[in-house]
């Protein structure tokens, strides 16, 4: 299956406000111009001003008649918000499971949920210049779909002709997916935040334009984004969360976590695995009920705030601004600015250090 859609933005509503701009402008004001002397010795000049104005919205409503119609319904959607997005077009692919799927677009977001039916249900929405179009819009949009068996790709575009003066582009294209829970996904967007939930495949996810969001996934996880923070609850399986321009926040979570960011605070609930988190730019806040094979905590913009297992073996090494210790079994050395002992005889390395503020200990 290989489907190719594309259409352009309509051009006979520009032209006609063209005309009436033009008529407004010249025809008022030769008007004016001819009985301007003998309208000086009758009006004042605020009376003139506002006879102008009333003859050229006169003229305007002649040749727009459905301007006043249309803007009090758009004033009115802007004022109720964006609240409801039309979906401009819907795509049902039937599919035979597990299947594969791979999204992208630029300028959109991308939503992705799980059904009990064996087919991905794809809803385009579409945002020209800050207004979602309906099904019976035009737009400078070109989406093509591919289909080999149960693997899928789904791309989106916008013309060229939706760029100005080589601005970014005034039309977005979202993606609201539904696809069978054991679907692989690999989900890219620029411009927009990525979520996704209630999966048990390999994900990707990935953004240069906005936040991510992961709930309920067993399976591989890859969230990267440039521009937003990082959200994964629920997840059971090896996590790999990236991000320059955000916090992020795992909770709940049973994996092996490999978690970066330049840009703000780490905080983990309740995740157990194999961990390393590192950041540069805000403090880290863990909560570990297990550990696997080693824990690693690092930051140089923050303290540091940890609860271990305490039931495990583990040799702690800790550096900080000041070192507060509550765990009343350590064996070792303890200085005012580092630790260095073992719990329970030693076993799992946890290597925990900051530049930016102290290193709190505690059981979980």
């Amino acid at each position: 299956m290989n489907m190719t859609r594309m259409t352009r933005g309509q051009t006979g509503t520009q032209l006609n406000t063209v005309m009436a701009f033009h008529f407004v402008t010249f025809g008022s004001g030769d008007i004016t111009n001819k009985n301007f002397r003998q309208m000086n010795q009758r009006y004042s000049r605020p009376k003139m001003l506002l006879l102008a104005a009333t003859a050229g919205l006169f003229f305007f409503a002649i040749f727009m008649p459905g301007f006043f119609s249309s803007l009090i319904p758009a004033l009115a959607s802007k004022a109720a918000g964006d609240n409801d997005k039309p979906v401009w077009l819907t795509e049902t692919i039937s599919v035979d499971t597990p299947a594969a799927l791979t999204l992208e677009t630029s300028g959109g977001f991308i939503d992705i949920d799980s059904h009990q039916h064996d087919e991905i249900v794809v809803d385009f929405i579409v945002r020209k210049n800050r207004e979602y179009l309906r099904d019976t819009d035009e737009a400078p949009v070109e989406i093509t779909i591919n289909q080999d068996e149960s693997v899928v790709e789904v791309f989106s575009k916008v013309t060229s002709d939706s760029r100005w003066f080589r601005r970014s582009p005034s039309v977005s294209v979202s993606y609201q997916v539904l696809v069978p829970s054991d679907t692989r996904i690999r989900a890219k967007t620029s411009g927009g935040p990525v979520s996704g939930r209630n999966l048990s495949a390999d994900v990707s996810f990935v953004t240069s334009g906005g936040g991510i969001d992961a709930q309920n996934i067993s399976g591989t996880l890859l969230a990267r984004t440039s521009g937003g923070p990082i959200s994964l609850e629920g997840i059971t399986g090896d996590m790999t969360a990236r991000t320059s321009g955000g916090g992020i926040t795992v909770s709940d979570a049973t994996g092996n976590l490999k978690a970066r960011t330049s840009g703000g605070p780490i905080t983990l609930r309740s995740v157990s695995g194999t961990i390393e988190a590192v950041t540069s730019g805000g403090p880290i806040d863990a909560g570990i009920p297990e550990i696997g094979e080693f824990l690693t905590l690092e930051t140089s913009g923050g303290p540091i705030s940890v609860k271990l297992p305490d039931h495990q073996g583990l040799d702690i090494r800790a550096r900080g601004s000041s070192i507060q210790n509550n765990l009343d079994d350590l064996d070792g050395l303890m200085e005012q600015r580092s630790l260095s002992g073992t719990v329970k005889g030693g076993g799992v390395p946890v290597d925990i250090k900051t530049t930016g503020g102290g290193v709190r200990l505690d059981y979980y």
